[in-house]
């Protein structure tokens, strides 16, 4: 199901817009993500043809596509994720996890972009492409509150 309702807030809720590439989709997220992190797991890095995913989570009633709803795709990689493209452009729009929807801060349009250079953790760390040494938590697999084991490794664990 495509979020198309928002929670009511009041005034000083901040709302952040963005847009796929052509401009065909648009949404908007309020208030502040649950989580700011990094994922490296295969599945990640293939679907956004990238060494690693940087995602920020916000609860589903906060997320609102605002445009284009007919031109979004929906791709399911796992039993437990749902991933949204523009059927236009290709744009990776947003996935559905866990109760959360999840945006890549690049999708957002400008300033909101670089408020989220600091994440809060790596997920499949060990999967990785290469170190990223950044001082954030780094879990073999995911956070124990999304249901992984919660173990950490170093930031330099390559494991081949």
């Amino acid at each position: 199901k495509i979020p198309t309702r928002l929670n009511i807030y009041t005034m000083t809720t901040k709302i952040r817009k963005g847009t796929c590439v052509c401009g065909e989709i648009s949404f908007e997220v309020i208030g502040e993500p649950t989580s700011n992190y990094i994922c490296h797991c295969s599945i990640c890095r293939k679907f956004f043809s990238a060494d690693y995913t940087h995602l920020i989570s916000f609860s589903l009633d906060n997320f609102k596509i605002t445009k284009g709803e007919s031109s979004i795709k929906k791709f399911s990689t796992s039993a437990k994720v749902d991933r949204f493209f523009c059927t236009t452009c290709g744009t990776r729009i947003y996935e559905i996890s866990g109760g959360l929807s999840s945006i890549s801060p690049g999708v957002l349009d400008v300033p909101h972009a670089g408020e989220f250079k600091k994440v809060q953790y790596h997920e499949y760390y060990p999967s990785r492409i290469r170190d990223i040494t950044d001082g954030a938590i780094k879990y073999k697999d995911l956070p124990k509150e999304k249901g992984g084991s919660g173990d950490t490794v170093g930031e330099a664990c390559f494991q081949h």
